[in-house]
Parts: structure tokens; C-alpha cells; sequence
């Protein structure tokens, strides 16, 4: 009750976000969940921020999956801007091996539809992600979309 309101200032402080890191990685499950409904909104900032993308990363490590579910509808919204992300894709790599692929379904299938992803820096890194963790049904999505450019991709270090 005493952080109520202050997680996601505190998750973009310098010492703040130590704190909230600590809380995430050995509080009770009780305490992250309440960390999670705060933060959950700002998670697209939090990436960005150069404290805040440290307590992302910790959310998505160390709360329950059950938890987690609070941030989709935040990862659904700019799945494409977070897969391009330096961190960005981190997080939707950990949210893909930490949640179960019914659950990242609409994320993976985003994922999947979009080919520029996988000559992207970052967002190639996503693409395997999705071949490694989701649906028979997805994988084939990818490599139908592999097959479709594969003259540009074998053109493309990220891709290649």
C-alpha cells in the first residue's frame, strides 16, 4: 500500500528502480502482482527509459505468467514498435518463452505477418523467438513468409 501510485516513478528513478527490481526478483507473488497492475500501462515507456527498461526485463522474469497476462494488452497494442525496440524485444522474447503460446497467440500471429521483422536488427530476433515458442500453425506462417522473400532475405545480414 505504501508504493500505491509511486511504482512507475520509482521504476524510472536512478535508485528507485533498484528498488522495485529487488521487490519484483524476491517479494511475494502478491507484491509483484500489484507491481504489475501499476506498471502494465506504462510498459512502452518504461522500455524506453534508461532505469525503466531494467524493471521491465525483471517483471517479465520474474512474475508469475498467470501475472503477466496484464501486460498484453499493452504488448498486443505496439507489438510492432517493441519487436524493433533494443529492449523492446527483449521483453516480447521473455513473454513468449515465459507464457504459454495460446496466450502470445495474437502477438506471435502479428509477429508472423509482418516480413519486415526479420530483416530488422532487432525484430529478426522476435521472428525466431515466435519459430522457437508458438504454434505448429505460426511456424509454418513464418516460413511460408521465409519462402515468399527469400531472395531479399539471403540479401539482408539480419535475415540471412
Amino acid at each position: 500500500q505504501a508504493l500505491e501510485g509511486r511504482w512507475a516513478s520509482l521504476a524510472m528513478d536512478i535508485n528507485g528502480c533498484r528498488v522495485v527490481q529487488r521487490l519484483l526478483e524476491a517479494g511475494p507473488e502478491e507484491l509483484r502482482f500489484f507491481a504489475v497492475v501499476e506498471l502494465a500501462p506504462h510498459l512502452e515507456v518504461l522500455v524506453d527509459h534508461k532505469y525503466g527498461n531494467h524493471v521491465a526485463h525483471r517483471m517479465v522474469e520474474h512474475c508469475a505468467p498467470a501475472t503477466l497476462d496484464l501486460l498484453l494488452p499493452v504488448v498486443q497494442e505496439g507489438t510492432g514498435r517493441l519487436a524493433r525496440h533494443a529492449y523492446g524485444c527483449r521483453v516480447l522474447q521473455k513473454l513468449m518463452e515465459r507464457c504459454p503460446a495460446g496466450v502470445m497467440a495474437g502477438v506471435a500471429a502479428e509477429v508472423a505477418s509482418d516480413p519486415t521483422l526479420a530483416t530488422h536488427a532487432f525484430g529478426n530476433y522476435v521472428v525466431q523467438c515466435v519459430v522457437r515458442h508458438s504454434s505448429p500453425e505460426l511456424r509454418w506462417a513464418v516460413a511460408r513468409a521465409v519462402c515468399e522473400h527469400l531472395e531479399e532475405y539471403c540479401d539482408n545480414k539480419f535475415a540471412s
